[in-house]
């Protein structure tokens, strides 16, 4: 499939636009494809995810960075740490630039919390819902770094921070603990 835009290169970018949503499998709703070369719909300023590859080379970058970081230029020989669930190393990781499976989260959790707070801005999941108002996906975000620096603070025994952050905590959240 040809790129829509320029019509010369191979579409790599898929992009799918909601425009009418009804309800799951409602024959109202409005869907729009559109599909772009990688040239095209950067130049459109649209969401591109590079190859696998490139994103297992950026990844596999940041780990070594973060070792650089903490003081560890030399690798360690350590055992292979191996994921229960499916069987996959850290190595496979690099070298495919994908988990195996769920379990592996929690297996290399150590490793991958830096890359994914790079690369995401978080290490929690915070999606978007089509319908859902952008100003209410960034006070549910701000809920949540909030609520992850509470428990820091109890933990660390910092109470007089953890009141303020409970407070600002009540401000965001309604008397029902949901969204104000």
């Amino acid at each position: 499939m040809l790129c829509e835009s320029c019509t010369k290169n191979l579409a790599t970018v898929h992009l799918t636009d909601v425009t009418a949503w009804h309800g799951m499998d409602d024959e109202r709703n409005e869907v729009e494809q559109k599909h772009f070369c990688e040239p095209c719909s950067q130049h459109q300023g649209l969401p591109f995810t590079p190859s696998p590859s490139k994103v297992a080379a950026n990844l596999w970058g940041l780990i070594n960075l973060k070792a650089k970081q903490t003081g560890a230029t030399q690798p360690r020989p350590q055992r292979t740490i191996t994921c229960q669930g499916c069987g996959h190393t850290l190595e496979d990781f690099r070298r495919r630039g994908r988990l195996g499976c769920s379990e592996c989260y929690v297996t290399f959790g150590a490793q991958l919390k830096d890359v994914l707070e790079r690369m995401h801005g978080a290490v929690v999941h915070v999606g978007r819902v089509p319908g859902i108002d952008p100003v209410d996906v960034e006070r549910r975000q701000q809920i949540s770094s909030l609520e992850l620096a509470l428990e820091d603070a109890v933990r660390d025994e910092a109470y007089e921070r953890a009141a303020n952050l409970r407070d600002e905590l009540k401000g965001l959240q309604g008397s029902d603990g949901e969204l104000a």
